[in-house]
């Protein structure tokens, strides 16, 4: 196997940028969603299995029909 993309990059963009490399498998991408600082990149990535992308945005959607106005 080559290189891993350098998912644990100190630059923040880096990270976001490999995080949503197409060749990660989607163990590697389960593990960057779980990680805030890579979730962005993973939820990006084109690699991403279909019915994981459906159950992200219906989470996103749901947190925010649910989630209090104005509240942070």
């Amino acid at each position: 196997m080559s290189h891993e993309p350098p998912v644990e990059d100190p630059d923040e963009s880096v990270r976001r940028a490999a995080a949503a490399n197409p060749s990660l498998t989607p163990e590697a991408l389960e593990a960057l969603l779980a990680d805030s600082r890579t979730a962005e990149g993973a939820a990006a990535n084109p690699s991403l299995p279909l019915p994981r992308m459906h159950a992200l945005l219906d989470r996103c959607l749901n947190g925010a029909a649910t989630s209090p106005s104005g509240g942070h």
